[in-house]
């Protein structure tokens, strides 16, 4: 993987983690990418950049999305090899959506065997995208996925803007549950984002946790969004009594370094018997929890259904991160060309 900018590796769990953020110099090639249609111009960022090269493609909306301009209209698909449409069910039918995403990739793999994935988390909603990723890397339908993400810059002038969305449900996403929330001592990890109602409301609806953490990002791209997420900072550790310890930080664009906090926080509190993950920030703490969560059996992921997606545009905000796991424990890892680091050199960290 090229990259001008940040490159980090690590071992993790089993799997070989690396990662490539800032202006990436190379596309990638894989044999199967995913992307999600969106009312967001920065959704078509990595195909309208060409970051990826792919043999097959699958370009996903959904039946509700109300998108006029139809995404092939808009870039140069040359990059995407066979590309195919899906249209996914509601945003709000998460079961479906996730259910049928995973279907055509276990279709693909027996008529293509790919041996590597690429999916486009900038649009795709965050339980769903936890979801899918838990369940691929679950199934072990393939040994080498890569998880790509287009940071923004958010029109934030006209007071909540996209943010406020309300809470239609929270959920335990599949593959993720903890001990059901049956342990005696209860700890809980929120990964801030702009909304500054939503985990003051989880944290009141969800009572009895006897240890609270935060992640947070340690420097956004704008500093409107940054006073969002200190305020929610200074509130909470104001309620809760919580000290700077409380909490973690890490660039908003970057797997690796937010599954370092994670892991931090719990190897900080082994006092605490189960822990409930939820990821309201950006959508690498959200990718981040999914790691976690197959290390830790204890951790349990919380998702949150919106009561609406507001639609405002979000910009591209000129930069790139990509991750590549491999899970080693696969079979078919021996298949994989491209394993061009030795393990157990200094080059891959282990956490």
């Amino acid at each position: 993987m090229t990259a001008i900018a940040l490159v980090d590796r690590a071992t993790y769990n089993g799997l070989l983690l690396e990662e490539a953020s800032g202006n990436l110099a190379a596309p990638i090639s894989v044999d199967l990418a995913i992307f999600t249609s969106g009312w967001e111009s920065r959704s078509k960022s990595f195909v309208g950049r060409k970051l990826v090269t792919a043999k097959n493609s699958l370009i996903l909306r959904y039946a509700d999305d109300e998108i006029i301009d139809d995404y092939y209209d808009q870039v140069d698909l040359s990059s995407c090899g066979n590309h195919r449409r899906v249209e996914l069910p509601s945003h709000f039918d998460m079961q479906g959506s996730v259910g049928r995403l995973v279907e055509l990739v276990k279709e693909q793999a027996v008529a293509d065997r790919p041996r590597s994935i690429f999916i486009d988390l900038t649009s795709m909603p965050k339980v769903m995208m936890q979801w899918a990723i838990l369940e691929l890397l679950r199934s072990k339908v393939m040994a080498e996925l890569f998880l790509g993400y287009i940071p923004g810059f958010y029109d934030l002038d006209g007071g909540a803007g996209p943010f406020d969305q309300g809470v239609r449900k929270y959920m335990s996403i599949p593959h993720s549950l903890g001990d059901g929330g049956s342990s005696v001592r209860r700890g809980c990890i929120a990964a801030l984002g702009a909304d500054e109602r939503l985990i003051s409301h989880y944290f009141e609806s969800e009572a009895g946790f006897d240890r609270y953490h935060l992640l947070a990002s340690e420097a956004e791209l704008d500093g409107k969004m940054t006073e969002k997420v200190e305020r929610q900072i200074f509130a909470i550790q104001v309620r809760y009594g919580l000290d700077e310890d409380s909490v973690e930080r890490s660039p908003p664009y970057s797997i690796l370094r937010s599954l370092r906090g994670l892991e931090r926080i719990v190897r900080s509190a082994t006092h605490i018997d189960s822990w409930e993950l939820f990821c309201t920030g950006p959508k690498p703490f959200a990718a981040a929890g999914c790691l976690l969560s197959l290390r830790h059996r204890n951790v349990r992921l919380i998702g949150r259904i919106p009561v609406e997606y507001r639609r405002s545009d979000v910009r591209d905000a000129g930069i790139a991160s990509i991750i590549r796991i491999v899970d080693l424990t696969n079979p078919s890892v021996s298949s994989l060309c491209n394993l061009r680091i030795p393990l157990g050199t200094e080059a891959y960290r282990k956490f």
